[in-house]
């Protein structure tokens, strides 16, 4: 699949472990800039809140939804009249690119908080939907870049398409195999800013970073060193000279790993079999495997931990939260996609009870767009920003259980690694 690139973008990448200070960073680069222009994208609305109230002096501006009850509206207006904006990636996620022209004129710096989804499998489409579209061509598959267009001759369309019409002229869906759908952030929207800067960690795991790569895009990588306070700003270097060792060896101290017969379900019985992965729920797991989940979350909890109901928190693919909730721990599950929120913080027996992988379509996408995708790190990261919503993020003892022998041996590997190059190592990365 030989898609055509554009080559038009640089991003500069400040790969940083949580709490080293990343935030900290940016917001220092624009109380000093004399003429600031920025928007800032992070995951949370609470994350909104708190970048407003820490950087006064930009008066960056939210949208809201007071006029046409559209947040979007509001984000047109405030890029038109040159704001400072502060939005959460869902809105962010949602640009068209009739706001190309007013962003390029603008000039504005973005800063996105944690890495993009970028890429999705869209699947409000159907294979007969597709077809209807093709048959009596209201839409097509544009031969360079596969996405799927509107046909111009219908632009005055209106029907039960009218989502699907939207998409196809910003160019958000990408027609691919077997008459999959993709949903793609439009490219050329990263074009109109005069910069651009992501602040994230172990971002080359990331799907924001294959969708770049797979387009070609210059992508400069920093980090940071220094412990940053209230008074010290952390250092800006080369993402080369990173060193964990300072920090790790305070994280090690405070986080203690579940070692005990419980992690016996998440044993591998061959090469192909991967315990606890959504597969393994949906098609492998037995009445058994499931009873002996809820009683091991039970002792994990209850009799390892001694955890209190409101120190309680575990994760699993949602599909089967309820095969494994019991008594003393159910009221504890948070998504397993929950990221960069303080709203757990009081929690500190953590139960992270999946096999993570990378979505195959997804993969396989970037595959065949000559990209490396680093699985072992995808599902590494996913897996530490959400363990990192609880109270190690300010320093504060936890205790985790990881069933998954993959998942925990790479968190382990993780925590016994200061480098990248000493992690890359352990999990088998070659980045050569």
């Amino acid at each position: 699949m030989q898609l055509t690139k554009s080559n038009h973008v640089t991003v500069n990448v400040i790969d940083s472990i949580m709490g080293s200070g990343k935030t900290t960073w940016v917001l220092d680069r624009i109380k000093k800039d004399n003429n600031p222009k920025y928007i800032v994208v992070t995951p949370t609305l609470s994350e909104v809140t708190r970048i407003i109230n820490d950087c006064p002096n930009a008066y960056f501006k939210e949208p809201e939804t007071k006029e046409h009850n559209s947040k979007y509206y509001s984000f047109q207006e405030l890029v038109r009249n040159g704001e400072n904006i502060v939005t959460t990636h869902a809105l962010f996620e949602y640009l068209t690119q009739d706001i190309l022209t007013t962003l390029k004129f603008q000039g504005y710096t973005l800063v996105i908080d944690e890495a993009l989804s970028c890429v999705d499998v869209y699947s409000k489409i159907t294979p007969k939907d597709l077809s209807i579209l093709l048959n009596s061509e209201l839409a097509y598959v544009e031969p360079k870049s596969y996405r799927l267009k509107w046909n111009p001759k219908h632009s005055d369309y209106e029907g039960r398409f009218d989502t699907v019409k939207r998409l196809c002229e910003n160019g958000n869906l990408v027609y691919f195999k077997e008459q999959t759908m993709l949903w793609e952030f439009p490219i050329e929207l990263l074009s109109a800013f005069k910069e651009i800067w992501a602040l994230t960690y172990l971002f080359q795991g990331s799907t924001m970073a294959n969708y770049l790569k797979a387009d070609g895009t210059h992508i400069v990588m920093y980090s940071l060193r220094g412990k940053a306070t209230k008074d010290i700003i952390p250092e800006l270097i080369p993402y080369s000279e990173t060193n964990e060792a300072e920090i790790k060896a305070r994280l090690r101290t405070l986080i203690k790993t579940y070692d005990g017969k419980g992690n016996d379900v998440g044993l591998s019985k061959h090469l192909r079999h991967h315990p606890l992965s959504a597969n393994w729920y949906k098609r492998k797991a037995s009445p058994e495997d499931f009873k002996a989940l809820r009683n091991n979350l039970y002792n994990f909890f209850v009799y390892f931990a001694k955890s209190k109901t409101e120190h309680v928190a575990w994760t699993v693919f949602k599909a089967f939260k309820n095969k494994l909730k019991g008594k003393g721990y159910t009221k504890g599950f948070i998504s397993n996609n929950t990221k960069a929120t303080n709203d757990y913080i009081e929690r500190k027996n953590v139960a992270y009870v999946q096999n993570t992988f990378y979505h195959p379509l997804i993969k396989t996408y970037f595959t065949e767009r000559n990209v490396t995708v680093y699985d072992e790190l995808y599902s590494l990261s996913e897996m530490i920003q959400f363990i990192w919503r609880f109270q190690i993020r300010r320093n504060d003892p936890i205790t985790v259980y990881i069933p998954s022998s993959r998942m925990r041996n790479l968190f382990l590997a993780w925590l016994g690694s200061d480098t990248n190059a000493e992690l890359f190592k352990a999990i088998n990365i070659d980045e050569s």
